[in-house]
């Protein structure tokens, strides 16, 4: 309700400061309650300096020189968290507003977010959680940060003898379609177990950060059932770590060629349809650890073609239960692992053909458990080991069954510490023993025992 002054009461006042002269006393030609003179339209009550600015009706509605969305009355944000109990009252009477705290939709009725037209930035998290009839992603298409994590659905997982992980997903959701103004992303974010999602159809064409400057956290694209192709980064081009884990229908990793480095950790595990890395193309380092897991059970992936510009790995390099996988071609241009070369349970390997560049592992280098290796062929140009060498079982009772053939190694200048040989049913413990003779240093014991 506007307030009215008492025109008499007010005149001398509202004269002296709206510039009155002579005779000219004030009017008020709409009966608003204020006189033309400070009125910047007389002929219409709705519009006057105590009104509230209203989107969208071409009016300088309060008088301040500023139209519908200019007036920066209707883009105040909201102080605080914000849930879904908000949500009505969230964008009524404003054109953009960011939440300084965090928002949190979890479990809601929600079909749709088109009560966040408005929604500019989050100062906090933004979860989007469990929430089964929600189908579209549409109003957020005004949100252009996060400074804290961003998750659409994710996982949570406990540790007792093995992992655990519950699933907090969006089961409806088909598309991603709506996040295409997303710029930065200041913590994680998360694409996690949202089991309608069968193409992200979308790109994110103006992402440019997920971490923040420090790059403490990254991007996670996990558990989802029908998902067969990545949404697109083109202008995403570091993270801190690179998650993709558990999606069946997954074949390729396109989307993800604007990487070219992480600064800790890229896990690749159980995405059964993948036959290529492809997408990981130009990534040349990763600070810690590269692993690349399988499930045992009908993998597709052949080769690790797709990370052929790798140089570096700061940390591990692990290739681990992937069952279809012939060979390590794809990390030719590695020179260096900075810890752990951790080669196991990968039965179709016949070979190390694509470690031909490597020259240094930091610590240690470990071949076990796989069945179909006959020889270590491909590793001619590794030199120096920092700790330990070990050819021998882990999970089974037997190491590498169809092993025969060690000279691989004989290129081998120091072993800082332990060589184990053992448990390999088909070498003979005289080639063992003949690899032990051509490295010029062991720094610690030699074990040779239980193979053939």
């Amino acid at each position: 309700m506007p307030i009215r002054f008492h025109i008499p009461a007010l005149t001398l006042a509202l004269c002296t400061l709206a510039g009155c002269h002579g005779d000219v006393g004030p009017t008020d030609g709409d009966g608003d309650g204020f006189i033309s003179q400070i009125d910047c339209d007389d002929t219409d009550a709705n519009v006057h300096p105590f009104a509230t600015e209203v989107p969208g009706d071409g009016l300088d509605n309060d008088c301040d020189l500023a139209t519908d969305c200019d007036d920066p009355d209707l883009t105040a944000p909201w102080t605080g968290d914000l849930g879904e109990a908000d949500l009505p009252d969230f964008c009524s009477g404003y054109c953009a507003r960011s939440v300084t705290g965090s928002i949190l939709l979890d479990d809601t009725s929600l079909t749709d977010l088109d009560a966040l037209t408005c929604l500019t930035s989050v100062g906090g998290d933004f979860q989007i959680l469990r929430n089964s009839a929600l189908t579209s992603l549409s109003g957020l298409g005004s949100l252009e940060s996060v400074d804290g994590s961003f998750s659409i659905g994710e996982y949570q997982c406990d540790y007792t003898d093995v992992w655990v992980c519950e699933g907090f997903g969006n089961p409806a959701l088909t598309s991603l379609a709506g996040l295409e103004n997303l710029a930065t992303v200041g913590g994680a974010f998360w694409l996690a177990d949202n089991d309608a999602l069968t193409t992200a159809g979308m790109s994110f064409d103006h992402l440019v950060s997920v971490g923040g400057a420090e790059l403490s956290e990254g991007l996670a694209i996990d558990g989802h059932a029908a998902l067969t192709t990545l949404p697109a980064f083109p202008q995403l081009t570091s993270v801190g770590w690179l998650e993709v884990w558990g999606n069946p229908s997954l074949t390729s990793l396109d989307g993800l060629d604007g990487l070219t480095s992480i600064a800790d950790t890229v896990s690749i595990y159980d995405n059964t349809s993948l036959a290529s890395l492809h997408g990981l193309d130009n990534v040349t380092t990763v600070g810690g650890v590269l692993g690349v897991y399988g499930d045992k059970s009908g993998d597709s992936l052949t080769s690790l073609a797709g990370l052929d510009s790798l140089t570096t790995v700061g940390a591990y390099l692990e290739v681990w239960d992937n069952s279809a996988l012939t060979s390590l071609d794809g990390l030719d241009a590695l020179t260096a692992v900075g810890q752990y070369v951790n080669l196991i349970n990968n039965d179709a390997l016949t070979s190390l053909s694509g470690l031909g560049g490597l020259t240094t592992v930091g610590l240690d280098f470990n071949v076990m458990d796989n069945d179909g290796l006959t020889t270590l062929d491909g590793v001619e140009a590794l030199t120096d080991i920092g700790r330990n060498l070990q050819i021998m079982g882990y999970q089974e009772a037997t190491a590498n069954d169809q092993l025969t053939d060690v000279t691989a190694l004989y290129g081998l200048l120091a072993v800082h510490q332990d060589v184990t040989i053992t448990g390999n049913p088909m070498l003979t413990n005289a080639a063992a023993q003949g690899l032990v003779e051509e490295i010029e240093f062991i720094g610690g014991t030699v074990t040779i025992s239980g193979n053939e």
